[in-house]
């Protein structure tokens, strides 16, 4: 069996794709807390929008979940944190997430969802893109909740190959816990070419022990034919070799794309010959606008299953097109037996939502067993991914009930497929066909006809509303008046009024809609007084902001005093318009409805059909009699905020007494409703600074909006404006007028610049903006960049005067300083009035060009930039992607003017290094030197003497626990200080799981607390902390940090805010993207190591790379405290590290001391004094091997054997081995021994 796009859930079988039924209602919503991780690749990231479903264990799942937010672009580089309420299904098993834009590509790191007391990462590593990889928007990616692991696989090309593969070559692996998903190699060079072998590094999920794994193309290329002889697959300590010997293409050998291989089952040139399962599949003698060939099905028996296979590779006939109207389709499928079959699912994915396959039977046929599996269904994703799926069981489904369906056309009929949905408060049934009546004849929908229906589906419960409509689309003369529909099931009654058109040409252009019951059902046994009833006319208003309307339906229930009415519908307005809450339109409707009395508040919001659902919707009126009730929403409605409660103004009454005319209440227009807006006239002028580089045509998206004390204006396109010189549009150190007439906003309080959609990654740095309306003149300065789907803020400031000044930069080198050319040194200036760009120093004037750096040298810069005013501070900086030198600085002098500010650098700038210095006075050389410094500090210290305060840390860690030394990094107003996190307040061992820990220090006081920066230096990439909130108590200041985050060996830091307001701070992004690259170089150059080849076990035979960088056991041997703080301590083995006689030896505590002389010897020696926390403390142990306890040592006698030891050192392998008694009878002269 060779079962392609096999992506079953190997924790629990049952958790395949969804399936329809689908599961009963939840009425409780949990948050989730979902992270997306964009890589960092070049146009890797996507406008959206972006949508996951996550399903659980037992068949529970999500619906699409819309992942939208403040800033709703997935850039590159950035992580995305959303929350977002949906349905509970337990633990995420796995993920479907895709997104809709086609124009670009989007590169996904990984999606983590944190839900409960999981947090589960899926890994992806992969493009979804229409032009990479297999060329799909969506990928279904499996979860775990261990940290990612690499694996190492090596290809090998047969010598058949003649030209090289072009075709995206793809690995799956499968394990005991989980699977991968899709792992994609990608390649710079040509790969796969004639006995070529081609090795490969790429980090997924954790899959425990391997079992099998699928390996194929996907056929996309000019060359699809690849002649695969083996591949090897290292994960952690597993490798496994398989020899394949066999062609991968569409015309040659078995005709297939990808093969299937398991370590349980070895190849063999002759493997026994599977039972064959003859399956036949037919498509209903339908028409069918579109279909699909992909179509997959999973089988299940009582002893096992067939999991999802691509059926047309099955097919019997290679050259038949399946699926079509009227066919009988048969494949042959050869698997073991999987005893007697009890269900089979089948599908199709469609993203794009165009198929629509009425699947009739399915007969399966094992041996002399045959299965029927009656299905007559339409399978589509139109009403959501899992409608296009669907389970089945054998013959009769003893689950299913009856329902009576009579139909109602009126004036004008159709002879396209008609297709109904049920949805009920416990579930939902498939799209039911409905083509034979009754009485056995076939539908026709003729125009006054009634038809009546007699079909079987589950049992949905109580019968919340339906979906129904028609196939017959544009291009069709299909014009269909559907009047009404009854449903009978049981002794319910349901009746759904329509009276409106289904048609792409007539009323709001739909072909299925959405019905809600009418209120009357069965008349009830008693008699029940009928309600007041009450005319209400709704006036709904959409922003005019663009994509603001929806295609969705809209639902509506409105509160009163004295009741409140049945959540309906808006569907037909007063003045039948086809178009409704289209961007900046106003609809108006008039409604019979129970009187609720005074309107308290109105629920409003969307059904969640159609392609996007989303509406901006910025108010709605209701009048009731002479009442009239004004709500203000201004709100975005989506998936995850699909309704909205609104509140009124207090209701008021019209002057006059009398009862409203019809006339006057029936208003057609907007305009009679709401006063005319005063509109006044704005020229903007805006000033485009001197680092713009792009070239931009005047139909570039740049927008701004003003906001005043009264209003706001909508998104103004510069495009659209009276432009006063378009040839200086958008050019460097120019500026350009902008004219608009709109609404008078008031007072102008803010503006926002930005820039939607482009083809192009434009990029357009704004220097100030002046705005001027009649008398009222104001000034913006901004000094920033807006790039593509990006948006600033700007409040009213004064535009500093800018003069360029000359900057003369000395920097005096250490006694460590390497020799050689300049180094990519980069510098950034702070000073009152702003702050210079980063600037290249080797890119500047040079004092002395010929001169190479050397040590305890002296190397000026000079340059010409904006004078920033005062100098309060610098940043020095260097490129990790270059190999450079290493600078070694001991201060740096900058001349401005003549303002003469110094810095005391005193240490080594590396290549990941960004350091930050405020001013301080030149060290003498008479006095103190500077010493090595014990911690890496960010910030040079200040001489003058500033006082000190108490903090009181706490942190709260989570499952996961953490063994490393954390280092805490508190930024303040006045500075910034580092505080190690070591001893707990009550000695207890800190960061362990579901812990909370307490830490006292007192320090420099910083002022008001900006930010900190927390993170460990643990080497174990295992290692995984989860952090859960952090607060710090400094004096009568109290500061909250909710991180909810996770750190491991890759990503050990974190920057963390206060809850609430930040201060005023602004968010480094400059800071945060160098980071981001830093980490993204970082794994690429870690991603070149690799390890040895997994060898039998055997001494001294290493199976990974850890004995060889591991030191941090051996140094805290010779680095640990002369007198151990009491307590029990338990050592790491010491196997790997040293010879075996010296791991004896301290086994048995005789070279404790002797650890204790190689420290006081150490310290002469030139060591970095940062010593790891981690790994083992050596202690005198409490027991001999044959049962007696140490109680003193004799320190002299020790001396003496010491003495010997170095003497005979030569012959000390020798004397361990082969005179074991003699050592043993030196230990007791040594060690006093209590038996």
């Amino acid at each position: 069996m060779d079962p392609k796009k096999q992506i079953s859930d190997q924790s629990d079988p049952s958790s395949e794709r969804p399936i329809i039924p689908v599961n009963k209602v939840q009425n409780s919503n949990i948050e989730y807390s979902i992270t997306v991780k964009t890589g960092d690749f070049r146009n890797s990231g996507t406008n959206g929008p972006v949508y996951i479903n996550i399903f659980g264990r037992d068949n529970k799942q999500t619906q699409d979940l819309l992942l939208s937010g403040h800033d709703k672009s997935f850039s590159q580089g950035c992580t995305r944190k959303f929350r977002i309420n949906a349905i509970d299904i337990g633990k995420p098993q796995r993920i479907i997430i895709r997104h809709e834009d086609n124009l670009t590509g989007w590169y996904i790191d990984y999606i983590e969802i944190s839900v409960h007391n999981f947090l589960v990462r899926f890994v992806a590593n992969r493009w979804l893109s229409r032009l990479k990889n297999d060329q799909k928007l969506e990928a279904e990616l499996f979860g775990s909740e261990q940290p990612a692991v690499m694996y190492n696989v090596e290809i090998q090309t047969g010598d058949e190959q003649i030209e090289p593969l072009d075709s995206p070559v793809y690995m799956q692996v499968y394990g005991t816990t989980t699977a991968t998903p899709k792992l994609f190699f990608d390649t710079k060079n040509a790969s796969f070419t004639k006995d070529s072998i081609s090795k490969f590094t790429i980090a997924s999920n954790n899959v425990g022990e391997i079992q099998r794994i699928v390996i194929g193309h996907e056929g996309l290329g000019k060359v699809n034919d690849w002649y695969l002889k083996n591949i090897k697959v290292q994960m952690l300590s597993q490798q496994q070799e398989y020899g394949i010997n066999k062609w991968l293409s569409p015309t040659l050998g078995d005709q297939r794309l990808f093969v299937e291989l398991s370590q349980e089952k070895p190849r063999s040139p002759s493997p026994p010959a599977p039972s064959i399962y003859l399956i036949t599949i037919r498509t209903a003698d339908v028409p069918q606008t579109e279909t699909t060939d992909n179509v997959e099905m999973i089988v299940r028996g009582s002893d096992g299953q067939i999991a999802k296979i691509l059926l047309k590779d099955y097919a019997k006939l290679n050259d038949k097109q399946l699926f079509q109207q009227g066919n009988l389709d048969e494949f042959e499928i050869e698997y073991e037996d999987i005893g007697n079959i009890e269900s089979i699912t089948i599908g199709f994915s469609d993203s794009k939502q165009k198929v629509a396959w009425l699947l009739e039977d399915v007969d399966i046929k094992y041996q002399e067993t045959a299965y029927r599996f009656q299905a007559q269904c339409w399978l589509s994703s139109r009403l959501g991914p899992n409608f296009s799926w669907m389970t089945i069981k054998p013959d009769i489904n003893d689950d299913d009930i009856n329902y009576n369906v009579i139909i109602e056309t009126g004036e004008s009929g159709i002879d396209a497929n008609v297709i109904l949905c049920i949805f009920g408060d416990e579930n939902t049934t498939t799209n039911l066909a409905l083509r034979t009546t009754k009485d056995g004849s076939d539908a026709k929908f003729d125009a006054n006809s009634i038809l009546e229906f007699d079909l079987k589906a589950i049992d949905v419960g109580k019968i919340k509303k339906i979906n129904i409509g028609h196939d017959g689309g544009e291009g069709t003369d299909q014009h269909w008046f559907l009047k009404s529909i009854q449903i009978e099931k049981k002794d319910e009654h349901y009746t759904f009024t329509a009276n409106r058109w289904l048609s792409t040409d007539k009323d709001d252009k739909k072909t299925f809609i959405d019905l809600l019951a009418d209120e009357k059902k069965t008349p009830p046994l008693s008699p029940v007084p009928k309600k007041d009833q009450a005319t209400y006319t709704i006036t709904v208003v959409t922003s005019s902001e663009e994509d603001a309307g929806t295609k969705s339906g809209v639902l509506m229930t409105i509160f009163g005093d004295k009741d409140s009415t049945k959540q309906f519908q808006l569907t037909n307005t007063k003045q039948d318009d086809k178009a409704l809450f289209e961007s900046g339109k106003t609809n108006e409707f008039e409604m019979e409805l129970d009187d609720v009395g005074s309107i308290n508040k109105i629920n409003i919001g969307l059904d969640g059909t159609g392609v996007h659902p989303t509406w901006h919707l910025k108010s709605v009126q209701i009048q009731k009699g002479s009442e009239n009730y004004n709500f203000s929403a201004k709100k975005i409605l989506n998936e995850s905020t699909p309704f909205i409660d609104l509140t009124p103004t207090p209701a008021r009454k019209t002057p006059s007494p009398e009862p409203v005319k019809p006339e006057k209440a029936r208003s057609h227009t907007s305009e009679q409703k709401i006063p005319p807006i005063k509109e006044t006239a704005y020229k903007i002028l805006i000033c485009t600074s001197s680092e713009q580089k792009d070239i931009i045509n005047e139909d570039a998206n740049f927008y701004i909006t003003i906001y005043g004390q009264k209003d706001q204006t909508k998104k103004l396109y510069l495009k659209h404006a009276i432009i006063s010189d378009k040839k200086n549009l958008f050019k460097k150190d120019d500026k350009t007028e902008f004219e608009f007439k709109t609404i008078d906003v008031g007072k102008i309080s803010k503006i926002a610049l930005g820039q939607d959609d482009s083809e192009n990654e434009l990029v357009w740095h704004v220097d100030n903006v002046t705005i001027k309306r009649t008398n009222e003149t104001i000034t913006f300065n901004a000094e920033q960049t807006i790039g593509r789907n990006s948006e600033i803020e700007l409040l009213p400031s004064a535009i500093p005067k800018k003069t360029e000044i000359t900057y003369k930069i000395l920097i005096r080198t250490g006694t460590s300083q390497e020799e050689g050319n300049d180094s990519n040194l980069y510098l950034i200036i702070y000073g009152k009035n702003g702050q210079t760009k980063k600037i290249l120093l080797n890119e500047t004037t040079k004092t002395n060009k010929d001169s190479s750096v050397k040590k305890n040298d002296k190397v000026e810069y000079e340059f010409k930039i904006n004078d920033v005013g005062k100098i309060a501070k610098i940043v020095l900086s260097q490129n990790p992607n270059e190999q450079t030198l290493s600078w070694d600085i001991d201060n740096i002098t900058i001349k401005r003017n003549n303002e003469t500010t110094t810095f005391n650098v005193e240490r080594k700038i590396e290549k990941d290094d960004e350091v930050e210095l405020t001013p301080s006075p030149i060290l003498k050389k008479t006095e103190t030197p500077r010493k090595a410094s014990k911690t890496v500090d960010t910030t040079s210290k200040l001489v003058a003497k500033t006082k000190d305060a108490d903090y009181e840390i706490i942190i709260s860690t989570g499952e996961q626990a953490l063994e490393a030394t954390v280092t805490l990094k508190i930024r303040g107003e006045n500075g910034t200080v580092r505080i190690p996190l070591t001893q707990t307040k009550n000695g207890d061992t800190p960061f362990q799981s579901k812990s909370t820990n307490e830490f006292t220090c007192r320090t420099t006081d910083v002022g008001k607390i900006r930010r900190v920066i927390i993170e460990h230096d643990g080497t174990d990439k295992n290692m995984v902390w989860h952090l859960k909130t952090m607060q710090i108590k400094k004096g009568n200041e109290t500061y909250n940090f909710k991180a909810d985050i996770h750190l491991d060996y890759k990503e050990n830091k974190a920057n963390l805010y206060p809850v609430g307001a930040l201060f005023g701070h602004q968010r480094e992004d400059y800071v945060q993207s160098e980071l981001r690259r830093l980490r993204e170089s970082l794994r690429s150059e870690s991603s070149k190591l690799r390890p040895p080849l997994h060898k039998a076990y055997e001494p001294f035979v290493y199976n990974d790379l850890s004995p060889y960088f591991d030191t941090s056991a051996v140094e805290k041997a010779i680095y640990s405290p002369l007198e151990p703080p009491p307590g029990y301590y338990t050592r790491l083995t010491a196997l790997r590290i040293v010879e075996p006689w010296e791991t004896y030896g301290m086994d048995y505590g005789v070279n404790y001391e002797i650890l204790k002389q190689r420290k006081a010897r150490s310290f002469s020696s030139r060591r970095a004094k940062n010593v790891t926390q981690r790994g083992m403390m050596i202690v005198p142990p409490m027991s001999l091997p044959f049962g007696g306890q140490i109680t003193h040592i004799n320190t002299a006698e020790f001396e003496r054997a010491l003495q010997e030891r170095s003497r005979s050192s030569k012959h000390r392998s020798l004397s361990r081995h082969n005179n074991n008694n003699n050592s043993h009878q030196q230990q007791i002269q040594i060690i006093k021994i209590n038996t």
